[in-house]
């Protein structure tokens, strides 16, 4: 935990102003049982990070399982960054499936904590070919809970702007 992630290009060119089939990630930025990280700033643009054109999520947020202990992904921050727009915050650039997803994997016990007190604020999140923020837990029961969505320009994304639970 306790790392930043902070002023990237994920799926652009390093002026944040094109893509291509070359740029591809899988995953933009992927938070995985970890806590205390950062990613972007709401105070600071030169740590914004542009984040688009991934083949999945732009940002993964979950609980894991290593042998067999549950460590989840708690008190992490989201802010201040474009995803699913390029650099000028406004060219469309969508990620292929949610714009940040806070889930739980069905390996987490039932009544673990996955994922808790999230804060994803700031960030523009935008023409993602699913939900712009999707915050639900899996079959499993783990936890998903005390997370925070604010000030946010959630818009164009091809499900929900933003789903709590499991609706699509």
């Amino acid at each position: 935990g306790n790392n930043i992630v902070a002023g990237n290009y994920f799926g652009t060119n390093t002026t944040g102003t094109a893509t291509g089939s070359d740029l591809k990630n899988g995953y933009g930025v992927t938070i995985r049982g970890s806590t205390y990280n950062t990613v972007g700033s709401a105070s600071n643009t030169a740590m914004r990070n542009i984040i688009v054109n991934s083949n999945s999520q732009g940002i993964y947020v979950n609980g894991e399982v290593f042998n067999t202990l549950s460590y989840p992904a708690t008190n992490n921050t989201i802010a201040g960054n474009y995803i699913g727009v390029l650099s000028d915050g406004a060219t469309a650039s969508g990620n292929g499936s949610i714009g940040v997803f806070l889930n739980s994997p069905n390996t987490i016990p039932s009544g673990s904590v996955s994922v808790a007190n999230t804060i994803i604020s700031n960030n523009i999140i935008a023409n993602n070919a699913s939900r712009g923020v999707d915050i639900r837990p899996n079959t499993s029961g783990a936890l998903v809970y005390d997370n925070t969505v604010t000030q946010n320009s959630i818009y164009n994304n091809t499900g929900l702007g933003i789903n709590l639970g499991s609706s699509n």
